[in-house]
C-alpha cells in the first residue's frame, strides 16, 4: 500500500444493494406493508438520492408516533 492510500476495511463502510438487502429481509422473515412498498416505489420514479429516500422513511415514522 502505498501512503496515500489507506483503505482498510475497518474504515471502508460497507453498503448492501436493494438486491441483497431484501435477500436477507426474506430469510429474516420481514416484509414491507403496503405502504412501505409505495414508498419504495415512489423514491424510484422520482429518482431520490439516499438522503432524500432516509429523511422519507424518517418522516413516515414520525407521523406514525414512532
Amino acid at each position: 500500500m502505498t501512503a496515500k492510500s489507506k483503505h482498510t476495511a475497518k474504515n471502508t463502510p460497507h453498503i448492501l444493494g436493494a438486491r441483497k438487502f431484501a435477500a436477507i429481509s426474506a430469510v429474516e422473515g420481514l416484509t414491507l406493508n403496503t405502504a412501505g412498498r409505495n414508498r419504495r416505489d415512489q423514491a424510484e420514479t422520482r429518482r431520490l438520492s439516499q438522503d432524500e429516500r432516509r429523511q422519507e422513511i424518517i418522516t413516515a415514522y414520525k407521523r406514525l408516533g414512532g
